[in-house]
């Protein structure tokens, strides 16, 4: 209730975390006060990236409810799983072969993780990973942040470099128009079948690994191998000309706070998005 009235009273104000280099799932938020996970590319090409502990399956802040079970799965993310991460990695942990061992598998490195998880826990030893399947999605989220970073600034192009939605609208922004978005409203991912609830609008920074072409880009694709730089990316220019807007696999939550996440959907972006950020690199 109390940090609900500093919201209201404006005392506490909400931005992009993408804007600060972060990326956090769904309803999640970072404060502060909260430890983060980063990723670095250590070629030197690609901006650091940073993102929260995913909390797994049950409790999660991401799910968007307010209850003591979330607060006390803040609370051991924050301070007992972070310490012990911090005491087990006395090196940086190469997340691209985990990704690319996981992806065949069977992984999609969104909706899908266990497989990359449990590569992870090989090198980490925690128990809690071992009941956190979505753990490495966090990580992954950051690394695609990453990597897309590396393509900011280039002159006169329409790769996509950053998607998310905050629950009111959906943006993107391009490699030409850096720190630049282009929104439009969002609807509710589309699903076939549901828990009882109503569903709300997409939300969150997850997005950004179907920039890379994963997630839901890579369903139906057989390809499962991270082969070269090449294979990541997509240009506002082909969804524009091909009129197909890029399919994000998205977590479905109650818009009421109450029941958490409903189930997993698929969700398409407005093309309207994608035709706004052409015009304006044509007009800049």
């Amino acid at each position: 209730d109390e940090a609900h009235a500093l919201i209201a009273a404006g005392d506490i104000t909400f931005q992009s975390a993408q804007d600060f280099g972060v990326v956090t799932p769904l309803a999640a938020v970072v404060s502060g006060s909260m430890q983060l996970q980063i990723v670095e590319d250590l070629s030197g090409n690609g901006l650091p990236a940073y993102a929260p502990l995913n909390g797994g399956m049950q409790n999660d802040l991401r799910f968007g409810v307010a209850d003591a079970q979330t607060l006390e799965r803040l609370r051991f993310l924050n301070d007992t799983l972070a310490a012990e991460l911090d005491e087990t990695l006395r090196e940086p942990v190469a997340l691209m072969p985990i990704a690319d061992s996981a992806l065949a598998r069977g992984d999609d490195c969104h909706g899908k993780t266990a497989n990359a998880t449990q590569l992870l826990n090989a090198i980490v030893s925690n128990r809690f990973l071992t009941t956190a399947d979505s753990f490495f999605l966090n990580l992954w989220m950051a690394a695609s942040k990453c990597i897309m970073s590396s393509a900011k600034s280039m002159p006169n192009s329409a790769l996509v470099t950053t998607m998310a939605a905050n629950g009111s609208r959906f943006g993107i922004q391009i490699a030409g128009l850096p720190d630049h978005w282009h929104t439009a409203p969002a609807t509710p991912p589309l699903m076939q079948a549901q828990e009882p609830g109503s569903p709300l609008n997409a939300i969150g920074d997850s997005a950004i690994v179907e920039t890379l072409g994963l997630g839901g880009m890579c369903q139906a694709s057989a390809a499962s191998v991270l082969k070269s730089p090449d294979h990541f990316g997509f240009s506002a220019r082909s969804v524009v000309s091909q009129e197909v807007a890029p399919l994000v696999s998205l977590g479905v939550l109650d818009a009421g706070g109450q029941a958490g996440m409903l189930g997993r959907g698929l969700y398409r972006p407005p093309l309207e998005i994608f035709e706004k950020a052409l015009v304006e690199l044509t007009d800049s």
